[in-house]
């Protein structure tokens, strides 16, 4: 998952849509830093509040599905963005992006952490409550930890980050590196 090595790959396709795929490095869900991570992805993308959903699609217009998640496995870890869009504001979409990427590292509010933190314990809740959801996170926790945490512990976790903690994490884990994809008509400039 490394955002090294070829930064950016387009490849052509005559349709009247442009898709986006961002992806930064993080930190392992296994680093001590990994639940300020999953709150500054809240922030980034978590519901029709997160700074994605409305400076790219509801500000601005630029785009008719945004989103971004975290995805870790034990050697590596990343952020990856999905953005649909057109080819006229292709560019303008992929610019507002990487920029409410970096934003991250100039501050989170208050109320972004709290919202930021309700999407996390309310999806692990909807997580407990599906069989084969519980399932995959108990396997997952095997895997990664070796062990299996309990729904509290992880609720407890997500409640102990605070606008600190993220922003000396995202001071310390700037997102600069980026790889992108894009499939429509033209190629589009990584800046």
């Amino acid at each position: 998952m490394s955002a090294k090595g070829a930064p950016y790959k387009h490849l052509d396709n005559d349709g009247a849509q442009v898709h986006i795929g961002v992806m930064t490095d993080t930190v392992k869900p296994t680093e001590e830093d990994y639940y300020n991570a999953r709150v500054a992805v809240e922030v980034l993308s978590g519901g029709m509040s997160s700074r994605l959903f409305t400076e790219v699609r509801e500000k601005r217009g630029l785009c008719y599905a945004i989103g971004a998640r975290y995805h870790g496995l034990k050697e590596a870890a990343g952020i990856t963005c999905y953005a649909g869009t057109t080819p006229e504001t292709g560019q303008e979409t992929l610019d507002c992006i990487i920029g409410e990427f970096r934003r991250l590292s100039e501050g989170i509010s208050e109320e972004e952490l709290q919202r930021a933190k309700v999407g996390l314990k309310a999806a692990l809740i909807l997580q407990s409550e599906s069989s084969r959801s519980r399932a995959g996170g108990i396997a997952s926790d095997y895997y990664l930890y070796g062990r299996v945490r309990s729904l509290d512990e992880i609720k407890s976790k997500v409640e102990e980050t605070s606008v600190d903690s993220v922003m000396k994490f995202l001071h310390n884990n700037k997102f600069i590196d980026f790889t992108v994809v894009t499939i429509g008509p033209k190629e589009l400039t990584v800046k």
